[in-house]
């Protein structure tokens, strides 16, 4: 009897024993499944993490990129302007220079035999050829600056009457040289909400070009005139004209519009040519 009840007191023992066990290996296998669990969590963190990394790296690679491709396209079309800037200096203002020193080598040659009067045409004319060189220079500045796109636009009301009269006196001298004649139709009363250099600039370079390409005693003829609510410049001469294809280029242009229009056109051997400036 003894031997049975210490048997089965035992088993019991031994029952208990193996419950605890089990109970500690079921606790110890929820705690490592928490443990694999954060480390799996941490692990995903960490990939997150890394592909976020790298996905800014190749956000910032190809940021980097598109902005040295963008900056090597300006640099581009600066090194291209430069150039054409240098060609149109060089063939614009070298004709006028030989000019200048063709007068300057008169003068000095027959200084002894010249006339007062004579000596005092050379130096007018040397005033004038060097002012229209200066007007020249300034116009390619202008140019250069429109380009680049630095000329800001200072609107003001003007009168196209007076702002045209200054275009033509500057240009009097040369169209005495050639014998050609200028003439001007504008309302005194006319007036324009624009910039005035900019249209003193368009006036000298569409009354230049003219100019030079009308033979002598030849006519040129500027007029401004209302049309609704748009105002008009016809600039007309009896030159060369303009070959169809240069004109089908220059009529693709694309200009900005403002409170009026300003329609521009040269006549020569009836070419045509229209031009929407800002005005």
């Amino acid at each position: 009897m003894k031997d049975s009840i210490r048997a089965l007191e035992g088993l019991e023992k031994s029952a208990q024993i193996e419950a605890v066990y089990k109970n500690e290996q079921t606790e110890r296998e929820a705690e490592l499944a928490q443990i694999q669990l954060a480390n799996k969590e941490q692990e995903t963190t960490y990939l997150y993490l890394i592909i976020l990394v790298v996905a800014g790296l190749f956000i910032f690679v190809f940021y980097a990129y598109r902005q040295k491709r963008k900056l090597n396209h300006e640099l581009r079309e600066i090194n291209q302007f430069k150039d054409k800037l240098f060609r149109v200096i060089a063939h614009d203002l070298k004709n006028p220079f030989f000019v200048v020193l063709g007068y300057s080598e008169m003068l000095l040659d027959d200084f002894d035999t010249l006339t007062d009067q004579e000596k005092l045409n050379f130096i007018n004319n040397i005033k004038h050829v060097t002012l229209n060189n200066y007007q020249l220079l300034e116009n390619l500045l202008e140019w250069s600056q429109s380009n680049l796109k630095i000329i800001q636009p200072k609107f003001e009301v003007i009168n196209l009457s007076t702002i045209s009269q200054k275009a033509i006196d500057l240009l009097k001298h040369s169209a005495k040289m050639k014998m050609i004649t200028m003439t001007m139709d504008v309302p005194k009363e006319l007036t324009m909400n624009t910039d005035q250099n900019l249209i003193y600039s368009i006036l000298r370079n569409l009354l230049g070009n003219s100019l030079k390409f009308t033979n002598r005693e030849g006519n040129v003829s500027l007029k401004w005139f209302e049309n609704h609510d748009s105002v008009h410049l016809e600039v007309e001469d009896n030159g060369i004209g303009m070959n169809p294809l240069i004109l089908e280029k220059f009529l693709k242009i694309k200009t900005s519009t403002a409170q009026k229009e300003l329609r521009v056109r040269r006549f020569g051997h009836r070419a045509f040519s229209g031009l929407r400036i800002c005005a």
